[in-house]
């Protein structure tokens, strides 16, 4: 199969996470259930969008905002609490709005 301009095996194609074979099949198999939703590309890496989530609070990635530090991808709340810089007179992070 072809992908992103590369070839793969069919069974080499996996989820960058879970390893699983994506594959050709209009299902992907994961953890003996069937799930029937497409893959997400992340840093040129096939994933399930089930896979794809916060690093830190394991919430679904796919189709939401979100940024990556480390290599790593969090959700916009979880990246402003955890890295973003604070205002120095209301102490919350400073993202790209302010509420």
């Amino acid at each position: 199969m072809e992908y992103k301009g590369k070839q793969w095996h069919d069974k080499c194609f996996c989820c960058a996470l879970c390893k699983t074979p994506i594959g050709t099949k209009s299902f992907i198999p994961k953890n003996d259930e069937v799930i029937s939703t497409g893959g997400v590309t992340y840093k040129n890496e096939p994933w399930h969008r089930e896979c794809f989530c916060c690093t830190n609070c394991n919430t679904s990635l796919a189709g939401q905002r979100f940024t990556s530090k480390d290599e790593k991808p969090y959700c916009a709340n979880c990246y402003g609490e955890l890295f973003a810089k604070r205002c120095n007179a209301c102490v919350k992070p400073i993202t790209g709005s302010f509420s």
